[in-house]
């Protein structure tokens, strides 16, 4: 909601500060030889307003000229985002419902979708959001229709790792941990951060898989275990993909927030609302 003064509301405050000032503004537009005048007009009330009238009218025109109605901006449309989640019943549902309740709190306009329905779904379908979220913890179905949108995709299960041309799809780390290591801190997403060695202090430990890149040209590892191979947050750079290997968004503490958030920024190329 924006605050606008119309072009009625300017006038009256214009006309109220001129029948307020008016021999102020005589004073300056006259010579002191005319002063004279300005004592007829206090006597001779059909001359003064006249005078009034067209000061107002003058300075109004003027005015309007240099600062003209304001145009209502338009109200911000809420980033879509649609959300894969878990079928029920599922040992994950607590982790689907951290991340919804986690946007929601930014009023994004959020979809979700159940794992199992999304081969169903058209390439439009998903051409209609800005970026796509995937879950953990699934035999992986096809996601052919979803790479066929365009859309970026953050994904925090390392199975669609390959189909993202992130890394090899395939597991090779997974722990309760909270120290990393940022291998490229000139990234968006990673911009700032320290580079090397990075331990989650504040935070309990988080659930952690990695992959391994395995050599895909468009992808940069961000984030590692240390070890050669043991990947845990990957870019594609071109496609706007991302692997994001803290699975267990209920376990997240404010570094696990900051990096979603910072991945999504990246993903729609701007900043939260």
């Amino acid at each position: 909601m924006y605050v606008t003064t119309t072009k009625a509301e300017m006038r009256e405050k214009i006309k109220a500060y001129v029948l307020a000032n008016y021999r102020n503004f005589l004073q300056t537009a006259l010579s002191f030889e005319d002063s004279i005048l300005i004592q007829k007009l206090d006597s001779d009330i059909p001359a003064r307003n006249a005078m009034i009238k067209e000061a107002f009218e003058l300075i109004q025109d003027a005015i309007m000229e240099l600062d003209p109605e304001p145009v209502p901006e338009p109200e911000t449309v809420p980033v879509k985002i649609v959300q894969v989640i878990h079928s029920l019943p599922s040992n994950y549902k607590i982790d689907d419902d951290a991340l919804f309740d986690w946007l929601d709190d930014y009023e994004f306009d959020i979809t979700q979708i159940a794992i199992h329905n999304i081969e169903e779904k058209s390439i439009e379908y998903w051409k209609s959001f800005e970026v796509i979220l995937l879950p953990y913890g699934y035999s992986v179905p096809s996601i052919a229709n979803l790479l066929a949108s365009d859309v970026p995709i953050i994904s925090v299960e390392e199975g669609f790792a390959d189909e993202l041309e992130l890394g090899t799809g395939g597991s090779t780390f997974k722990k309760s941990t909270r120290e990393f290591y940022i291998t490229d801190n000139t990234h968006p997403i990673t911009l700032g951060l320290p580079l090397g060695e990075w331990d989650w202090s504040g935070s309990g430990f988080m659930w952690t898989q990695a992959t391994d890149r395995n050599g895909y040209t468009d992808a940069t590892v961000l984030v590692d275990t240390g070890v050669v191979g043991q990947d845990i947050l990957i870019v594609h750079n071109i496609k706007k993909y991302v692997f994001f290997g803290w699975y267990r968004a209920s376990q997240w503490d404010d570094e696990g927030w900051d990096m979603m958030q910072r991945a999504i920024e990246w993903a729609i190329d701007r900043s939260f609302p």
